[in-house]
């Protein structure tokens, strides 16, 4: 039932805030679902809410098991950390951290 909401909410209202409010309660019943972190995540990053989408990103790296897809939000972590919060002695480590801690995941199986 959220995720209608939050669909109405954000393609036929327009309204990005309620949008939020609704996947958010369909976060806290249905847990950290890829489609609802992906919807969390445009809608964050639409409002400019840079804390919001960075814990977004970190969820859906770990919540994500293909590489590929872990790159990209790894990335995108980075250049936020970097851009959007002015630390780039954070932001930098961060990435490498966390893609050598996928490398080696990778290597364990």
């Amino acid at each position: 039932m959220f995720v209608r909401l939050g669909r109405v909410a954000e393609e036929q209202l327009k309204d990005d805030a309620r949008a939020v409010l609704a996947y958010s309660r369909a976060v806290e019943q249905a847990g950290d679902q890829p489609e609802l972190l992906a919807a969390l995540d445009r809608l964050y990053t639409r409002l400019e809410n840079e804390d919001k989408v960075a814990e977004i990103l970190e969820r859906r790296v770990a919540r994500r098991v293909r590489r590929r897809p872990k790159r990209s939000f790894i990335s995108r972590l980075a250049l936020l950390q970097i851009k959007s919060f002015k630390e780039p002695e954070a932001g930098s480590p961060r990435y490498v951290w966390r893609w050598s801690e996928l490398r080696s995941r990778q290597r364990r199986r």
